[in-house]
């Protein structure tokens, strides 16, 4: 029997976003100052600075991504939630497994995405990435959608003189 996979709780030192992998890794192929990342199972969390959370659905209601943020698949996880915890040499990588670990010298929360303007170190700040990462997520939803709606338009190509 295996055990329960390890987790983070948040709250304490950062708090995460969490977005679908088909979102989050193209965000973070695009930008280089996310901070730290890790993926689990079809998801990738962004670590971001403690109490960020509870700005993000305020920021997709500025950001007018408000309408969409539940099909956006981006949410965010603050005080007594969980992430998944990536182990070095765990049996079970596909678990949790850091996309972009934290710097060495450079775990603490001036690293992380916070509110602000311009970001605090080299992290981005909060608004730019929660806006870039709207945007993936959004681009993930269209082109599911576009591949949904390209599976039915086969099946009517099938039938070249059924018009109805």
């Amino acid at each position: 029997m295996r055990a329960e996979p390890p987790e983070l709780v948040t709250g304490t030192h950062f708090d995460a976003l969490r977005l679908p992998a088909a979102a989050g890794l193209p965000l973070l192929a695009r930008t280089r100052h996310a901070g730290p990342a890790l993926r689990a199972g079809s998801d990738v969390w962004l670590l971001i600075a403690e109490g960020a959370a509870a700005e993000v659905p305020g920021l997709l209601q500025w950001l007018e991504w408000g309408t969409l943020a539940t099909e956006l698949g981006l949410r965010a996880v603050g005080a007594g939630g969980r992430v998944p915890a990536p182990v070095p040499g765990a049996p079970y990588p596909r678990e949790a497994a850091w996309v972009r670990p934290p710097l060495p010298g450079r775990e603490g929360e001036r690293a992380l995405p916070a509110l602000g303007i311009g970001g605090r170190g080299e992290a981005p700040d909060l608004v730019r990435l929660v806006g870039a990462a709207a945007t993936e997520c959004h681009r993930a939803l269209l082109r599911r959608t576009h591949a949904a709606a390209g599976a039915a338009t086969a099946f009517a190509a099938d039938q070249p003189l059924a018009f109805s």
